[in-house]
């Protein structure tokens, strides 16, 4: 009966309003209806939830070969394809390595509940490439592992994933040591409160814009940054952080960054920034002068081995609650110019090392400067 109306505008009316699944076993069945229609799924994608996901195994593809995942079965070369579930795609074994496999496509029904996309791709090595090509819902809450330990993956476009409900992106990219190219832009974090790792050990990521990027109601920065020793700029001028309370280890070994202006951190409700720039040995300019630290307890290893490092201004940080500064300068071999005679340092447990390494005059200068760092060396 359908086979039989001429009208396309008909038909296509006909299709848009069937309940959905009669509607695609008529497509799969009905190749000339397909074609007469041009209907694929973008038709699909303006009636219901879905997530569409394409992954490149291969580089520098030259004959396309592809699986498309649906309910059932892997379906190879096929124009139109199905909805997948989402703990089918988890526990289905598709993404070994295989040398004829080029292209994987994969399309997520998510039925209108929300759903996490946890670790979706977690340690699958064969992923070259990652693309959100469509997501026409909101609900999807967590992102977390996502990509973590593709050691393959070189580019990933998030751009079309819609992430308004998304509170947790940590280790997202994480342990992605290939990774050179990462498109974040028009992405709206409006509930996002975890970055935890976000990048650690991405340590082949030269740049990377995070300007969509929205940090309004982010509590923990532990380690996002960590490990990206390629790193040669961050602009994060338009990060607040005024709702952070873990900083440790954030910028830890980005080995090329040489200049850092953190001005616009907003950082009254830090309470830990260990090892916070920790092996930044090419780091020069480093703008923090204004970071509020009343309520840090922990400062640990903030610089050390920030050995390219002469000028350090923070004689306003208030440290009248620190209780730990150990190594907290260690190896910094270059520093000379350092005024910490305003550091309140009653409550520290923990000085230990916390000079090592550094310049005599320097040691001398910061002995003079204040009595409690002349008992802590001389002990």
């Amino acid at each position: 009966m359908i086979s039989n109306i001429k009208s396309t505008y008909i038909l296509k009316k006909v299709f848009e309003n069937v309940e959905k699944f009669r509607y695609f076993k008529i497509l799969q069945r009905n190749k000339a209806i397909r074609n007469k229609l041009n209907l694929s799924l973008d038709t699909y994608k303006k009636y219901y939830n879905q997530i569409e996901i394409e992954l490149i195994t291969k580089e520098n593809i030259e004959e396309e070969k592809n699986i498309f995942i649906n309910d059932a079965k892997i379906v190879f070369d096929y124009e139109v394809y199905f909805n997948s579930g989402l703990k089918e795609i988890q526990k289905r074994n598709y993404f070994n390595k295989n040398e004829k496999i080029t292209r994987i496509r994969i399309l997520i029904d998510i039925k209108g509940e929300t759903i996490s996309l946890s670790s979706l791709f977690e340690n699958v090595q064969c992923i070259k490439e990652a693309k959100i090509i469509h997501c026409a819902q909101t609900k999807v809450n967590d992102i977390s592992n996502l990509f973590f330990n593709c050691k393959s993956l070189i580019s990933a476009d998030l751009s079309k994933l819609k992430v308004d409900n998304i509170t947790t992106m940590a280790r997202t990219f994480g342990m992605c040591s290939s990774l050179k190219k990462i498109n974040l832009l028009r992405i709206k974090t409006l509930n996002l409160t975890n970055m935890e790792h976000m990048f650690v050990n991405c340590s082949s990521l030269e740049n990377i814009d995070l300007s969509d990027i929205e940090t309004d109601k982010v509590t923990n920065m532990k380690g996002l940054f960590n490990g990206c020793s390629t790193l040669k700029e961050l602009n994060l001028s338009h990060f607040n952080t005024s709702q952070v309370t873990d900083m440790e280890f954030m910028f830890k070994d980005c080995k090329s960054l040489v200049d850092l202006n953190l001005l616009n951190f907003k950082t009254k409700k830090v309470t830990t920034m260990t090892g916070l720039f920790y092996g930044c040995t090419l780091l020069k300019n480093l703008k923090i002068h204004n970071f509020n630290t009343k309520n840090v307890l922990f400062m640990p290893n903030m610089f050390a081995k920030c050995s390219s490092l002469e000028v350090l201004k923070i004689d306003n940080f208030n440290t009248s609650n620190l209780q730990s500064m150990w190594n907290m300068f260690a190896n910094c071999t270059s520093l000379s110019d350092l005024d910490i005679s305003q550091f309140d340092l009653r409550k520290v447990e923990n000085m230990e090392g916390a000079f090592h390494n550094c310049l005599d005059s320097l040691i001398q200068k910061v002995m003079s400067q204040n009595e409690y760092l002349t008992k802590a060396i001389l002990k």
